[in-house]
Protein backbone atom coordinates (compact mmCIF):
# COMPACT_ATOMS: atom_id res chain seq x y z
CA UNK A 1 0.00 0.00 0.00
CA UNK A 2 1.44 3.59 -1.25
CA UNK A 3 2.39 5.60 1.85
CA UNK A 4 2.03 9.17 1.96
CA UNK A 5 5.11 11.62 1.85
CA UNK A 6 6.64 12.39 4.76
CA UNK A 7 6.62 15.79 5.37
CA UNK A 8 10.75 15.65 5.11
CA UNK A 9 10.25 13.69 1.84
CA UNK A 10 7.94 17.05 0.91
CA UNK A 11 10.84 19.41 2.23
CA UNK A 12 12.94 17.95 -0.52
CA UNK A 13 10.89 19.18 -3.13
CA UNK A 14 12.61 22.55 -5.04
CA UNK A 15 10.36 25.64 -4.80
CA UNK A 16 9.31 24.63 -8.78
CA UNK A 17 7.62 21.71 -7.32
CA UNK A 18 10.31 19.54 -9.17
CA UNK A 19 11.96 16.98 -6.69
CA UNK A 20 15.90 17.69 -6.10
CA UNK A 21 15.98 14.88 -3.33
CA UNK A 22 18.04 17.62 -1.26
CA UNK A 23 16.63 19.42 1.89
CA UNK A 24 16.16 23.05 1.41
CA UNK A 25 18.81 23.39 4.08
CA UNK A 26 21.91 21.69 2.86
CA UNK A 27 21.28 23.13 -1.16
CA UNK A 28 23.14 26.15 -2.21
CA UNK A 29 19.90 26.91 -3.88
CA UNK A 30 20.03 28.91 -0.49
CA UNK A 31 22.72 30.87 -0.72
CA UNK A 32 22.55 34.55 -1.48
CA UNK A 33 24.81 37.11 -3.75
CA UNK A 34 27.77 37.95 -2.40
CA UNK A 35 27.37 35.60 0.28
CA UNK A 36 30.89 34.80 0.76
CA UNK A 37 32.58 37.79 -0.24
CA UNK A 38 30.31 39.36 2.10
CA UNK A 39 32.03 37.51 5.17
CA UNK A 40 35.17 38.02 3.80
CA UNK A 41 34.61 42.20 3.96
CA UNK A 42 33.15 41.61 7.45
CA UNK A 43 36.08 39.92 8.52
CA UNK A 44 38.64 42.41 6.65
CA UNK A 45 36.49 45.41 8.31
CA UNK A 46 36.23 43.90 11.72
CA UNK A 47 40.05 43.99 11.97
CA UNK A 48 40.22 47.72 11.21
CA UNK A 49 40.71 50.52 13.83
CA UNK A 50 37.02 52.51 14.31
CA UNK A 51 36.63 55.88 13.28
CA UNK A 52 37.12 58.32 15.89
CA UNK A 53 34.19 60.97 16.95
CA UNK A 54 36.00 63.67 14.56
CA UNK A 55 36.12 60.82 11.57
CA UNK A 56 32.43 60.31 11.89
CA UNK A 57 31.71 64.19 12.41
CA UNK A 58 33.65 65.25 9.35
CA UNK A 59 32.07 62.24 7.09
CA UNK A 60 34.61 60.43 6.76
CA UNK A 61 33.50 56.22 5.66
CA UNK A 62 33.46 53.81 7.65
CA UNK A 63 35.10 51.40 5.24
CA UNK A 64 38.88 51.32 5.67
CA UNK A 65 41.77 51.09 2.80
CA UNK A 66 41.81 47.42 3.79
CA UNK A 67 38.61 46.37 3.56
CA UNK A 68 37.60 48.45 0.91
CA UNK A 69 38.33 45.80 -2.16
CA UNK A 70 36.32 43.27 -0.33
CA UNK A 71 33.40 45.90 -0.13
CA UNK A 72 33.53 46.48 -3.58
CA UNK A 73 34.16 42.98 -4.55
CA UNK A 74 30.51 41.92 -2.69
CA UNK A 75 28.55 45.25 -4.03
CA UNK A 76 29.42 43.82 -7.09
CA UNK A 77 28.52 40.78 -6.76
CA UNK A 78 25.14 41.93 -4.63
CA UNK A 79 24.76 43.94 -8.47
CA UNK A 80 24.85 40.72 -10.59
CA UNK A 81 22.79 38.79 -8.18
CA UNK A 82 19.77 41.05 -8.88
CA UNK A 83 20.06 41.10 -12.63
CA UNK A 84 20.35 37.54 -12.63
CA UNK A 85 17.22 37.37 -10.57
CA UNK A 86 15.36 38.86 -13.63
CA UNK A 87 16.06 35.77 -15.32
CA UNK A 88 12.87 33.49 -16.13
CA UNK A 89 12.38 30.33 -14.41
CA UNK A 90 14.12 28.15 -16.88
CA UNK A 91 17.00 29.24 -15.35
CA UNK A 92 19.30 27.58 -12.10
CA UNK A 93 21.10 30.62 -11.00
CA UNK A 94 23.22 29.76 -7.52
CA UNK A 95 25.25 32.03 -5.75
CA UNK A 96 28.39 32.11 -4.44
CA UNK A 97 29.17 28.26 -4.71
CA UNK A 98 32.09 27.34 -2.56
CA UNK A 99 34.27 25.09 -3.89
CA UNK A 100 37.10 22.54 -2.00
CA UNK A 101 37.94 22.97 1.62
CA UNK A 102 40.13 26.04 0.51
CA UNK A 103 37.39 28.73 1.62
CA UNK A 104 37.31 30.01 -2.16
CA UNK A 105 34.14 29.89 -4.29
CA UNK A 106 32.33 30.66 -7.59
CA UNK A 107 30.77 34.11 -7.73
CA UNK A 108 27.36 32.98 -9.15
CA UNK A 109 26.68 29.61 -11.49
CA UNK A 110 24.01 29.51 -14.15
CA UNK A 111 22.32 26.53 -15.54
CA UNK A 112 19.86 27.08 -18.60
CA UNK A 113 18.86 26.18 -21.79
CA UNK A 114 22.25 27.80 -22.63
CA UNK A 115 24.46 25.79 -21.26
CA UNK A 116 26.46 26.51 -17.83
CA UNK A 117 28.04 29.47 -17.07
CA UNK A 118 30.12 30.68 -14.07
CA UNK A 119 30.28 34.57 -13.30
CA UNK A 120 33.39 36.08 -12.33
CA UNK A 121 32.51 39.36 -11.67
CA UNK A 122 34.50 42.44 -11.14
CA UNK A 123 33.41 45.93 -9.32
CA UNK A 124 35.27 48.84 -11.68
CA UNK A 125 32.20 51.52 -11.96
CA UNK A 126 33.43 54.45 -13.85
CA UNK A 127 36.98 53.23 -14.95
CA UNK A 128 37.56 52.38 -18.49
CA UNK A 129 38.69 48.73 -19.08
CA UNK A 130 40.40 46.97 -22.24
CA UNK A 131 40.23 43.55 -22.74
CA UNK A 132 42.98 41.90 -25.36
CA UNK A 133 43.53 38.15 -25.45
CA UNK A 134 44.60 37.30 -21.84
CA UNK A 135 45.33 40.75 -21.16
CA UNK A 136 42.96 43.15 -19.22
CA UNK A 137 43.72 46.26 -18.49
CA UNK A 138 41.37 48.49 -15.75
CA UNK A 139 42.18 52.56 -16.36
CA UNK A 140 45.72 51.19 -17.55
CA UNK A 141 46.65 48.50 -14.79
CA UNK A 142 47.12 45.07 -15.86
CA UNK A 143 45.27 42.81 -13.83
CA UNK A 144 44.89 39.05 -14.15
CA UNK A 145 40.98 39.13 -14.33
CA UNK A 146 40.62 36.31 -17.24
CA UNK A 147 43.30 34.16 -15.41
CA UNK A 148 41.06 34.21 -12.75
CA UNK A 149 37.68 33.46 -15.39
CA UNK A 150 39.63 31.02 -16.44
CA UNK A 151 40.38 29.05 -13.13
CA UNK A 152 36.81 29.17 -12.11
CA UNK A 153 35.56 27.95 -15.37
CA UNK A 154 37.72 25.09 -14.81
CA UNK A 155 36.64 23.89 -11.94
CA UNK A 156 33.14 24.18 -12.76
CA UNK A 157 33.81 22.42 -15.56
CA UNK A 158 36.27 19.38 -13.62
CA UNK A 159 33.68 19.38 -10.78
CA UNK A 160 30.32 18.65 -12.87
CA UNK A 161 31.90 16.54 -15.18
CA UNK A 162 33.15 13.95 -12.00
CA UNK A 163 29.74 14.08 -10.75
CA UNK A 164 27.72 13.61 -13.89
CA UNK A 165 30.13 10.73 -14.83
CA UNK A 166 30.41 12.88 -18.32
CA UNK A 167 31.79 15.93 -20.03
CA UNK A 168 30.52 18.79 -19.20
CA UNK A 169 31.23 22.15 -20.90
CA UNK A 170 30.97 25.16 -18.72
CA UNK A 171 31.50 28.45 -20.47
CA UNK A 172 33.11 31.58 -18.31
CA UNK A 173 31.97 34.87 -18.05
CA UNK A 174 33.83 37.89 -16.61
CA UNK A 175 31.50 40.69 -15.88
CA UNK A 176 32.64 44.27 -15.23
CA UNK A 177 29.92 45.87 -13.14
CA UNK A 178 29.05 49.59 -14.68
CA UNK A 179 32.50 50.52 -16.31
CA UNK A 180 32.91 53.77 -18.17
CA UNK A 181 33.76 51.55 -21.17
CA UNK A 182 34.40 48.13 -22.18
CA UNK A 183 37.13 47.49 -25.25
CA UNK A 184 37.50 44.10 -26.45
CA UNK A 185 40.04 43.01 -29.04
CA UNK A 186 39.06 39.49 -28.69
CA UNK A 187 39.22 36.79 -25.83
CA UNK A 188 40.22 33.36 -25.16
CA UNK A 189 38.39 30.57 -25.86
CA UNK A 190 35.14 29.98 -23.57
CA UNK A 191 35.55 32.99 -21.98
CA UNK A 192 33.30 35.59 -22.55
CA UNK A 193 34.05 39.69 -21.15
CA UNK A 194 30.75 41.51 -20.59
CA UNK A 195 29.48 44.98 -19.18
CA UNK A 196 26.99 44.38 -16.18
CA UNK A 197 24.75 46.13 -18.49
CA UNK A 198 24.99 43.79 -21.32
CA UNK A 199 24.91 40.18 -19.34
CA UNK A 200 20.89 39.56 -19.47
CA UNK A 201 20.52 40.28 -23.41
CA UNK A 202 23.96 38.52 -23.73
CA UNK A 203 22.50 35.34 -22.33
CA UNK A 204 18.91 35.43 -23.79
CA UNK A 205 20.81 35.49 -26.81
CA UNK A 206 22.58 32.50 -26.68
CA UNK A 207 21.07 29.63 -28.67
CA UNK A 208 19.63 26.38 -26.51
CA UNK A 209 21.65 23.46 -26.11
CA UNK A 210 19.62 22.11 -23.53
CA UNK A 211 16.22 21.01 -22.75
CA UNK A 212 14.35 21.12 -19.98
CA UNK A 213 15.11 17.97 -18.17
CA UNK A 214 18.80 18.82 -19.04
CA UNK A 215 18.60 21.53 -17.20
CA UNK A 216 17.08 20.04 -14.45
CA UNK A 217 19.52 17.10 -14.01
CA UNK A 218 22.71 19.35 -14.41
CA UNK A 219 21.32 21.85 -11.76
CA UNK A 220 20.64 18.95 -8.71
CA UNK A 221 23.94 17.72 -9.52
CA UNK A 222 25.19 21.31 -9.54
CA UNK A 223 22.92 21.91 -6.12
CA UNK A 224 24.69 19.24 -3.78
CA UNK A 225 27.92 21.00 -1.70
CA UNK A 226 29.07 17.45 -2.41
CA UNK A 227 29.55 18.30 -5.66
CA UNK A 228 32.21 21.14 -5.30
CA UNK A 229 33.62 19.35 -1.99
CA UNK A 230 32.64 21.32 0.38
CA UNK A 231 30.57 18.99 2.95
CA UNK A 232 29.24 21.99 4.38
CA UNK A 233 28.00 25.70 3.33
CA UNK A 234 31.12 27.58 4.74
CA UNK A 235 29.25 30.97 5.73
CA UNK A 236 25.97 31.78 6.35
CA UNK A 237 23.87 34.85 5.15
CA UNK A 238 23.57 36.53 8.49
CA UNK A 239 26.47 39.26 7.13
CA UNK A 240 23.45 40.39 4.86
CA UNK A 241 22.08 42.63 7.62
CA UNK A 242 25.32 43.60 8.98
CA UNK A 243 26.06 45.15 5.41
CA UNK A 244 23.10 47.12 4.85
CA UNK A 245 23.46 48.88 8.25
CA UNK A 246 27.31 49.37 6.32
CA UNK A 247 25.73 50.87 3.99
CA UNK A 248 23.47 53.17 5.82
CA UNK A 249 26.70 54.72 7.35
CA UNK A 250 28.69 54.83 4.03
CA UNK A 251 25.71 56.78 2.62
CA UNK A 252 25.37 59.24 5.84
CA UNK A 253 29.07 59.89 5.66
CA UNK A 254 28.67 60.42 2.15
CA UNK A 255 25.79 63.04 2.74
CA UNK A 256 27.65 64.79 5.91
CA UNK A 257 30.97 65.14 3.72
CA UNK A 258 29.07 66.98 0.74
CA UNK A 259 27.41 69.48 3.54
CA UNK A 260 30.96 70.26 4.72
CA UNK A 261 32.17 70.84 1.42
CA UNK A 262 28.89 73.19 0.66
CA UNK A 263 29.49 74.67 3.63
CA UNK A 264 33.34 75.46 3.10
CA UNK A 265 31.81 76.31 -0.40
CA UNK A 266 29.48 79.04 0.79
CA UNK A 267 32.43 80.34 3.99
CA UNK A 268 35.09 80.91 0.77
CA UNK A 269 32.53 82.38 -1.15
CA UNK A 270 31.14 84.76 1.52
CA UNK A 271 35.15 85.59 2.26
CA UNK A 272 36.17 86.34 -0.91
CA UNK A 273 33.20 88.44 -1.80
CA UNK A 274 33.57 90.25 1.52
CA UNK A 275 37.18 90.70 0.88
CA UNK A 276 36.71 92.15 -2.51
CA UNK A 277 34.14 94.43 -1.17
CA UNK A 278 36.95 95.91 1.53
CA UNK A 279 39.50 96.29 -1.51
CA UNK A 280 37.14 98.09 -3.23
CA UNK A 281 35.68 100.54 -0.67
CA UNK A 282 39.71 101.27 0.52
CA UNK A 283 39.02 99.61 3.72
CA UNK A 284 41.98 97.93 3.47
CA UNK A 285 45.09 99.59 3.44
CA UNK A 286 47.31 100.09 0.45
CA UNK A 287 44.40 99.58 -1.41
CA UNK A 288 43.11 102.88 -1.91
CA UNK A 289 43.71 104.76 -4.86
CA UNK A 290 46.46 107.72 -4.54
Amino acid sequence: MAQSMSQEQADERSADGVDTGVSPARSLRARVPGQHAIGEFLRAHSAEQPRSIWARLFGVSPIGSESEPFFAGALGELRVGELLSQLDRDWTVLHAVPVGPEGTDLDHLLIGPAGVFTITTRNHPGVAIAVSGRSVLVDGMKRAHIRATEHDLGRAERRLTAALGEPVTVTGLLVFVEPLSLTLRGTPKDVEVLASGELLAWLEAQPAVFDAVEVQRVATVAELPSTWGSAQQMDDDSGVVELDRLLRLVERSRVLRQLWFGTATILIIVSATALATLAILGAIPGSAAH
